[in-house]
């Protein structure tokens, strides 16, 4: 597996994947379920989708695809209940590996809805690499390699490539003996100029995909390069200047190297550099004028040493760096929508381009309907809080490419469960007792049409226990009842549906 070395195009990747993350959170549009969730290769089921604020009925024409599909390959037929529901019906080919995949719906008015990891494929075992022997070798060396697989399919298979992390940007692999499915002999060269260390085996191929076995490689080589140092290590905003970096066991004048400082944006290079020695190079380097204030890395990168980086190497006297410094209110109940302003210090949400707001606890994102850009320090944000959130703290991030990611941990609170009664069920269309509870618990409710009833249970933590009801019923009064027994003291909530109508009710177990 390669790693991404250079620092600035980690950053950019970062970014990136930030952005994403924030233009998916910015739909109100979700996937609440998918029933049922597992399924086994071979296998030709009928899901049913439920979504919420989607227009599944309205768009008309829906596209729906799996992770284990390759396009709509796979999908047999959708059919569409209203604007919340649908069953699609898919066909599980016989080859997909066991593990989570994921479900997208695309329409004309929703866009993609992505339900991530929602559906389990009970499949084929995942190839893997078990051993390789030898495990070490010496720079410069020429050796034979066996490597042993399991559940691989390196002689069925067509088009293998094999890759050793060492090899930087050259083929080690001599020749390659495939004596069966799970055995391969390689005759590989290690290049002289390697570094000492672990590196990965990595094998491709049109059955297997790509498959790794991380640090399994072991090389005596040269010792790591390293920056020793570097002069001057501070600057100023706006100003160019002439900084020399000092190596231990690189290679500068041997290769042609480059520089690269942490404050530059990718794209933006040093103005040159000339190399001294193997250990020493000058960059001639121009501090942009909008750097914010802090330390920064440095790196070198040549076909022989790669990247070598030392880490907030140089510090700039800069612009004050953006903050935000108040959220109001800070506070909010699963199941609210709510109006909130953000304040931030030295940031340019009305400048930047294209500033996206948006909360997270982990892998769980609340969802911003819309925002708008009062001035550079004034934000206002439309929040929904899902209805089954758990409760906690989350993490406000704002991006825009002035002033990058800027954070507050910790921002703001969802403290339990908007317009839930605990004992009162005057104004509900159903009763649920007793409440508190030991055993059994009884739920009465009225129909006055033919309605969906759909009655679950859940935890403090939004994960569902059981289904109690799930199923259409003609008007009338019915009661469902469920047994505790086995659950443990504490809070729980009941999640009903009536006709498409969500409503909410806290238990207690005693």
């Amino acid at each position: 597996m390669n790693l991404v070395r250079n620092p600035r195009m980690k950053k950019t990747i970062l970014l990136t994947v930030i952005l994403l993350n924030t233009l998916f959170s910015l739909r109100a549009q979700s996937i609440l379920s998918v029933s049922p969730n597992s399924g086994t290769i071979g296998q030709t089921l009928s899901l049913t989708l439920q979504g919420s604020k989607t227009h599944f009925l309205q768009a008309g024409n829906n596209y729906v695809s799996f992770g284990f599909l390759s396009g709509t390959s796979g999908i047999n037929f959708v059919s569409v209940i209203d604007d919340s529901s649908l069953i699609v019906n898919v066909s599980i080919p016989n080859t997909v590996k066991t593990d989570d995949y994921d479900i997208i719906v695309y329409n004309s008015i929703d866009g993609n809805i992505l339900a991530y990891n929602s559906f389990f494929v009970s499949g084929v075992s995942h190839p893997r690499i078990v051993s390789v022997s030898p495990a070490i070798g010496s720079k410069g060396q020429t050796l034979n390699v066996r490597v042993n697989g399991s559940d691989t399919h390196f002689k069925t298979s067509s088009l293998m490539a094999v890759y050793f992390g060492f090899a930087q940007n050259k083929t080690a692999v001599n020749t390659m003996s495939v004596l069966n499915d799970t055995v391969v002999d390689l005759n590989v060269t290690i290049p002289p100029n390697t570094i000492t260390g672990f590196y990965d085996v990595s094998f491709f191929n049109s059955l297997d995909s790509s498959i790794s076995k991380l640090n399994i490689f072991y090389v005596n080589g040269m010792p790591r390069p390293k920056i020793l140092s570097v002069s001057p290590a501070i600057g100023n905003a706006g100003q160019t200047l002439n900084v020399s970096i000092t190596g231990t066991n690189t290679h500068f004048l041997q290769a042609p190297t480059m520089a690269y400082f942490g404050f530059l944006q990718a794209g933006n290079n040093v103005n040159s550099v000339n190399v001294v020695n193997d250990s020493l190079l000058i960059a001639n380097v121009t501090i942009p004028s909008s750097v914010v204030t802090g330390t920064y890395d440095v790196s070198t990168n040549d076909s022989i040493d790669r990247y070598v980086t030392q880490y907030n190497a140089f510090y700039v006297n800069g612009v004050p760096a953006p903050i935000i410094t108040s959220i109001t209110p800070a506070v909010g109940s699963a199941g609210e929508t709510i109006d909130i302003t953000i304040k931030g210090a030295n940031t340019h949400f009305f400048q930047g381009f294209t500033t996206n707001v948006y909360f997270v606890q982990g892998n769980r994102s609340l969802i911003t309907n819309y925002f708008n850009k009062i001035d550079d320090t004034t934000l206002t944000v439309n929040l929904s809080i899902p209805p089954l959130t758990p409760q906690g703290k989350y993490n406000l991030y704002i991006f825009n490419f002035t002033d990058k990611a800027i954070q507050m941990p910790d921002a703001f609170l969802v403290d339990g469960y908007y317009g839930i009664h605990e004992f009162d069920n005057a104004y509900q269309p159903y009763q649920i007792y007793p409440n508190p509870f030991q055993s059994q618990v009884f739920i009465d409710y009225q129909l006055d049409k033919e309605s969906d009833v759909l009655i679950e249970l859940y935890d403090v933590t939004g994960k569902k226990i059981f289904t109690v009801e799930n199923q259409k019923k003609y008007p009338g009064q019915y009661q469902s009842l469920f047994s505790g027994d086995d659950l443990k003291a504490g809070f729980y909530m009941i999640r009903m549906e009536l006709d498409h109508t969500p409503y909410y009710y806290k238990l207690v177990k005693q």
